[in-house]
């Protein structure tokens, strides 16, 4: 399932079938160069993408509910060329031309408090105290849904809210996969994208879950 430069949705698979569930119920799907499940308000993909490496982190889910995380990555949001992951060097062997580079994961659990909420909320911590501040003005002054939604899409278009790639591997189930989009939404973080998985991901995945 590819989401990068043009959007194919492979129905047979996990991320695939995430996405047409979330383009049913949602009338603000927009075709662009990456495929963005945001709440209504977003504004991302009519404005330039972000900077390279500037405040983006990647979630893994995969099985046993089991989430992990790294800084950097890219998706649908990104022009070429690309920014690398955050990686760190692997010097285990004699040889430095033998050395390479290995995405660091972290793990941490699929849940609001003590797990991946509270690293939406580190990493989107300024975004996430206008939202709420602009949240208490909308009540206390009755303010108009279309004054809300379009001060609510000002925050999140700006440079300081952090993005987040969802990645899943096929031994993830669906269930977690639409958990963690529902922990971004009661985060009411707007810049996420679903993207496949990547080779390099995916070694690096494999080489934790082999040691747990």
């Amino acid at each position: 399932m590819k989401f990068v430069k043009t959007t194919r949705i492979a129905t047979g698979s996990l991320l695939g079938a995430i996405c047409i569930f979330s383009l049913y119920f949602s009338p603000s799907f927009e075709k662009g160069r990456g495929m963005e499940i945001k709440i209504p308000s977003c504004g991302i993909c009519c404005g330039p993408p972000p900077p390279p490496n500037l405040n983006k982190t990647t979630i893994i889910i995969s099985e046993n509910k089991r989430v992990f995380f790294y800084e950097g990555g890219y998706g649908g949001f990104d022009l070429p060329p690309f920014p690398p992951p955050l990686t760190r060097r692997n010097n285990s062997r004699s040889s430095t031309n033998n050395s390479e580079d290995e995405i660091y994961l972290r793990e941490t659990k699929l849940s609001m408090q003590n797990g991946i909420g509270d690293i939406l909320s580190f990493k989107n911590k300024k975004a996430e105290i206008a939202v709420f501040k602009l949240d208490s003005l909308k009540q206390a002054e009755n303010m108009a849904d279309s004054v809300y939604r379009k001060k609510l899409s000002s925050i999140n278009s700006k440079m300081s809210a952090a993005t987040f790639f969802i990645k899943a591997d096929e031994r993830a189930k669906y269930g977690d996969v639409v958990k963690m989009i529902d922990l971004l939404r009661l985060k009411k973080i707007s810049k996420f994208s679903m993207e496949e998985i990547t080779g390099q991901e995916l070694k690096a995945l494999n080489k934790v879950l082999k040691k747990s």
